[in-house]
């Protein structure tokens, strides 16, 4: 969202708005648009011109006609500054930065926005001069500066502090949050959105409670939190009802906050459903699925109320997503088909890609559903690769066409910037410089797409792989079946062979036990018979001589 300024106009202006903006004659179509603008440019007063081409480029970024948003804000400007009227410079630099950071163009956004800032800071106008650079900082938030996204800030919120603007000053406070939030530093997000808590309470702001709770519930969910993002996105919606009960801000819940919320707290509760059936609680899992489904009902409800197709589609995609993640896979693929029809209908190509995603996903699935048989699991997917190949080529289209319309866009802008002689000589290089940049950018984006479509190719062979491993899973469970089998008779084989082993091995030492046994009692036996003859011996020698003469001991004389 980008900040608004106030303004103030003459009364030939504010009577000149009046008429072209009626009700009743307001512009339905580009031609009715271009001739309204010609109306204006028809205007004698220059400075009301200005002015009222301030406020048809306002009324072309809110109806998405960018070629006549650039055009009229271009003469804008241009007449602006050949009068020096800087109010009127102002309100150009501001809302064409605004087209510009609508295109994702940031730089050039950025280049306004500080032009913008140089006048007001002349001027000394403080709610301009806080506008301006809160808007700086929305533009280095988006390409994911987050430091400088911080100082810009910080830079609104001291002049917001100075003028005690309360509402902005809770309004940044929620844009510091974000800012945090989106750099994971918990604490200091849940402090700024805590601090606008207190300002918007304060005012009884039901919207603005509604919008920083919802934030801060998406960060409890964000940094795993869940039950807690529970209690605070219910309480948001709460605040949301609110909201709509109180007739000055009708207008807000009209806007769809609430519903969008709702959707939020839709995909939270399906969160939780998905991770309570993993943990085996489908009590816990149904009921939450069960919530989750009324949210989405409401919102197709009010889509099909308000007439607004792509919401209606969004929503039948949300429901055929759910439904997927219960197996209700008739419903899911009804409701995701009818989602696409519409989209087809329309027309419309953003969707397109993400919702062949989810097709693609329910075959998926399928296919791993073991309740299905082979031949219906291989039929899903087929389905699931050939949804597959369409999502890519959606994207690869709808990436093509944003690149031709981006570069479209600044030719545009530079042949009606080149209309005017002084003008073109003082911003011819600066416009020629966009163009290259943007024909740099398409080259970055094809050079993306290329890497995509890789990886893609890689994805569609990984899922081609997994058909042919579906298709030979009964050959293989068999052949696995009989590898086991052979592994078996083979182990059995081999511990026969080792209990052989070990009985010879016990045979042979016992074997070896008695050969070393009888051996031991032989030389034993031996080892004694000696003994007992010698001791024999001995004793005969003894005998011997006690019976010896002393006449044949002199006989056989000294020995």
């Amino acid at each position: 969202m980008v900040v608004k300024l106030n303004k103030s106009y003459s009364f030939i202006t504010s009577l000149l708005l009046l008429l072209i903006y009626s009700e009743n004659i307001l512009a339905q179509n580009e031609k009715s648009n271009e001739e309204f603008l010609a109306r204006i440019l028809r205007l004698e007063n220059d400075s009301a011109k200005v002015d009222s081409l301030s406020l048809f480029l306002e009324k072309m970024i809110k109806a998405e006609e960018t070629a006549l948003g650039l055009k009229s804000g271009n003469l804008g400007l241009q007449l602006a500054k050949k009068l020096n009227y800087k109010s009127g410079q102002i309100k150009m630099y501001y809302s064409l930065g605004i087209l510009y950071h609508n295109l994702e163009n940031y730089t050039k956004a950025r280049e306004l926005f500080f032009n913008g800032l140089e006048l007001t800071v002349s001027l000394n106008k403080k709610r301009a001069i806080a506008a301006m650079n809160e808007n700086i900082g929305l533009t280095y938030k988006d390409e994911g500066n987050y430091t400088e996204a911080v100082k810009y800030q910080l830079n609104a919120l001291k002049v917001y502090e100075e003028t005690a603007d309360s509402s902005r000053i809770a309004k940044t406070y929620m844009n510091l949050g974000n800012l945090f939030s989106n750099q994971d530093k918990t604490d200091e997000a849940l402090n700024y959105y805590s601090l606008a808590e207190v300002y918007y309470a304060q005012k009884s702001n039901f919207g603005g409670m509604a919008s920083v709770l919802s934030n801060k519930g998406m960060l409890f969910n964000k940094i795993g939190k869940e039950d807690s993002a529970l209690v605070v996105l219910k309480k948001s919606n709460e605040y949301f009802q609110k909201q709509g009960n109180d007739r000055s801000l009708s207008q807000e819940k009209e806007k769809g906050g609430y519903f969008v919320n709702s959707r939020t707290l839709a995909h939270l509760l399906k969160k939780m459903g998905v991770t309570a059936l993993i943990n085996k609680n489908n009590t816990v899992a149904e009921n939450y699925f069960l919530e989750s489904e009324k949210l989405y009902l409401l919102c197709l409800e009010r889509s099909l109320e308000a007439g607004k197709n792509i919401n209606i589609a969004v929503d039948y995609a949300n429901l055929g997503i759910l439904y997927n993640a219960q197996n209700r896979y008739n419903e899911s693929r009804i409701k995701l088909n009818e989602s696409l029809a519409i989209l087809q209908k329309m027309g419309n190509k953003r969707y397109l890609p993400e919702v062949y995603s989810n097709l693609s996903d329910l075959d998926s699935t399928m296919a791993a559903d073991t309740s299905f048989s082979i031949s219906i699991r291989l039929f899903h997917t087929e389905q699931s690769l050939n949804y597959l190949k369409l999502a890519y080529n959606a994207q690869s289209e709808l990436l093509n066409e944003e690149n031709n319309k981006q570069i479209a866009e600044l030719k545009i802008q530079y042949e009606t910037s080149k209309k005017d002689n002084e003008i073109t000589l003082l911003n011819k290089e600066n416009e020629l410089k966009d163009i290259t940049l943007k024909e740099q950018l398409s080259a970055l984006l094809i050079s993306k797409l290329r890497d995509e479509k890789n990886q893609k190719e890689i994805e569609l062979l990984n899922t081609t792989s997994a058909i042919t491993e579906l298709r030979l899973s009964g050959t293989q469970q068999e052949l696995e079946k009989q590898l086991l089998k052979s592994k078996s008779e083979a182990y059995q084989l081999q511990l026969s062979k080792k209990e052989r082993d070990l009985k010879n091995n016990e045979l042979s030492k016992e074997k070896l036990l008695r050969g070393a046994t009888t051996t031991g009692s032989l030389a034993l036996l031996l080892i004694g018979l000696l003994f007992f003859n010698r001791l024999k011996l001995r004793k005969q020698l003894e005998q011997k001589r006690r019976h010896i003469t002393p006449a044949e001991i002199h006989q056989r004389g000294p020995s």
